[in-house]
């Protein structure tokens, strides 16, 4: 019995390691045809060192991943991507995708702008999902990142009658697989035009933003504003002037004039009427502008900042 039972398992780790093979050799053309057309896209050069696929989670895990210039200088590496639910051929309910490790690589960036020293010399976490269900037509996206010990960021959206919208990106996604890659012609007008009109039906339902200090955001401020020639003392005096005119609740701008104070924390969010897209939903805000409290009861609009 023990023998037999020995021979099942055998037989089940060859045929799983098989499987194993044939689906890392599938999913390595399939990364391979998206990432040429990213390299095209962008005027880069990706490279990386090995592509794993969990069979059992619907996850493609790429290690080693670097992305160098037209120069063919490194301008970021990343040590693990990973990507689930990605299905090319069909409308996925479920995507996420994950850069873990990713770093950035000082020498490729020339313009000080660009960056300031304390991103160049940080490490990176992203995190991008999207949840769809196709029978209610409900779309949340989350996207998520964290510089260590410097600051974190994390957005969320909720969307209702997003159909049309993730059928238009599904034929967007499904035109570019198919489109040869030496071609510079990613977007047809009458494909913008539908992603366009689509995303103006969507129904915008919920959003939220939290930025978090790990330490740094103080100094990392500092630094955006020494490459932008402007000191702490001319920003705040320019927040100050931008928040005090723009048409909001007193308590909204107490809690951004806060934030600019403290960098420790800011988190904004809103919980929107059913049955609004984004231009009905501009007209009734246009219908109450000059109205901030009306306007913040609306969209039930939560502001905290220290």
């Amino acid at each position: 019995m023990r023998k037999i039972l020995l021979m099942v398992i055998g037989a089940g780790l060859v045929t799983y390691g098989a499987v194993q093979h044939f689906a890392n050799q599938e999913a390595e053309e399939a990364l391979k045809k998206q990432l040429s057309l990213i390299e095209l896209q962008e005027q880069v050069e990706i490279d990386y060192a090995s592509v794993d696929v969990h069979l059992l989670s619907d996850k493609i895990s790429v290690r080693g991943l670097e992305v160098k210039n037209t120069a063919h200088q490194k301008m970021a590496s990343v040590e693990l991507m990973s990507l689930q639910g990605f299905h090319p051929d069909e409308v996925s309910e479920f995507t996420e995708v994950r850069l873990k490790g990713m770093r950035l690589n000082k020498e490729a960036w020339q313009h000080p702008a660009t960056f300031p020293p304390l991103l160049l010399g940080s490490r990176f976490d992203f995190a991008f999902a999207m949840a769809y269900e196709p029978d209610s037509g409900a779309l949340e996206i989350k996207l998520g990142m964290e510089a260590k010990k410097i600051v974190s960021m994390a957005m969320s959206a909720n969307f209702n009658n997003s159909t049309s919208f993730m059928e238009a990106y599904h034929a967007r996604r499904q035109q570019r697989l198919q489109m040869d890659t030496q071609s510079h012609a990613l977007n047809s007008p009458s494909d913008s035009g539908r992603i366009s009109d689509a995303w103006m039906q969507l129904e915008p339902r919920a959003f939220m933003l939290e930025v978090n200090s790990l330490g740094q955001l103080s100094d990392l401020l500092d630094q955006h504003l020494k490459n932008q020639g402007l000191d702490r003392e001319a920003f705040k005096q320019m927040f100050t002037e931008q928040v005090y005119s723009a048409d909001s609740t007193q308590k909204v701008k107490d809690a951004l004039l806060a934030f600019a104070e403290g960098l420790q924390r800011l988190h904004i969010s809103a919980q929107l009427p059913e049955g609004m897209n984004f231009p009905s939903l501009t007209t009734r805000l246009n219908e109450l502008y000059g109205q901030p409290e009306a306007a913040a009861d609306f969209l039930n609009l939560k502001v905290e900042g220290s």
